[in-house]
């Protein structure tokens, strides 16, 4: 007979799964609002790119079993953490002029997190330990093929093992760009691939972006990913020139944010999310403009293919 523990993970597994296909296409993990003021949400078919192919229901009216990782926020605190793996800390990332970029991805992650997230720095993961058994962890930060952020994968699933209960359950996803991809043709693990091979635990779910990611929530799916050789020129060239005004507004609502005195009198995590929220109507049309232009062009994985590398770990 099986222990309570392998039917959570059986059910969790097979709940991912069913999740992940739809018409024999294979497709990530869809980024649903989880935050408190609303009914807490369930996915039911998925794809993390555009959000198409699924169908969002309210736990309140739903029969079916959910994931540990989605449990109500009535029953429990739904604690989350974000690691912040880039070149930069999120609090200079998020201060620059275009830190708008990093803040709306922040956002999302903050979005699917539900409530009580901890922000921390790779520095500050050495001794965390309130992570629980059903909770999931973000990765943010500019990043590049092969890695996760700026990380050796290997180097990253080492430290964030450490932080793990034994009978951990939730899902590891990287909103970092390219994490889902190999370095070159060469190669054969993407920074997923290294990652999820590192830290061995069974059944859980390690994903990331194939290509370049563009993330805000006012993305069907919250997240699409540009193909690979399709960044350069085609579509930067056309990001540079969509972006003068998100610049200057974002100077704006940054100033105003960082010299309020909710801001000063904040601590760092909470200075990060005051940031976040003002960079998502600002950048809106901009992301939703880009997405509808770079599909129409064909830069973007279809929203019914997969654009989201997903991997389940196994000891």
């Amino acid at each position: 007979m099986k222990t309570p523990q392998e039917n959570a993970k059986n059910q969790r597994r097979q709940a991912f799964t069913n999740s992940a296909m739809h018409g024999k296409k294979h497709c990530g993990a869809k980024f649903i609002d989880n935050r408190p003021g609303g009914a807490i949400q369930q996915e039911t078919v998925v794809s993390d790119a555009a959000g198409t192919q699924s169908t969002t229901v309210d736990s309140s009216i739903s029969t079916g079993l959910k994931p540990a990782a989605h449990r109500s926020v009535a029953s429990a605190p739904m604690q989350r953490l974000i690691i912040s793996v880039g070149g930069r800390t999120l609090s200079e990332d998020t201060t620059r002029d275009v830190g708008w970029i990093t803040a709306s991805t922040l956002q999302v992650a903050l979005d699917h997190g539900g409530q009580g997230q901890d922000i921390i720095e790779y520095a500050e993961l050495n001794g965390y330990s309130k992570i629980k058994a059903d909770e999931n962890i973000y990765f943010v930060g500019h990043g590049s093929k092969g890695y996760i952020g700026t990380r050796d994968p290997a180097e990253l699933a080492r430290a964030t093992g450490l932080i793990l209960p034994e009978d951990y359950q939730g899902s590891i996803i990287s909103l970092n760009c390219s994490s889902g991809a190999t370095k070159n043709e060469d190669s054969e693990d993407s920074g997923v691939d290294a990652f999820a091979d590192t830290i061995k635990l069974d059944g859980v779910v390690v994903a990331g972006p194939q290509g370049v990611s563009l993330h805000h929530p006012a993305i069907p799916g919250k997240v699409r990913a540009i193909k690979d050789g399709h960044y350069r020129p085609a579509v930067l060239s056309k990001i540079l020139a969509m972006q003068s005004p998100i610049d200057e507004a974002w100077r704006t609502a940054r100033d105003q944010v960082v010299q309020s005195n909710a801001y000063i009198s904040a601590a760092p995590a909470e200075q990060i999310k005051m940031l976040a929220g003002a960079s998502i109507e600002l950048s809106a049309k901009f992301y939703v403009d880009l997405v509808d232009w770079a599909d129409k062009e064909g830069h973007l994985y279809p929203a019914d293919e997969p654009h989201l590398a997903v991997k389940y770990t196994s000891e």
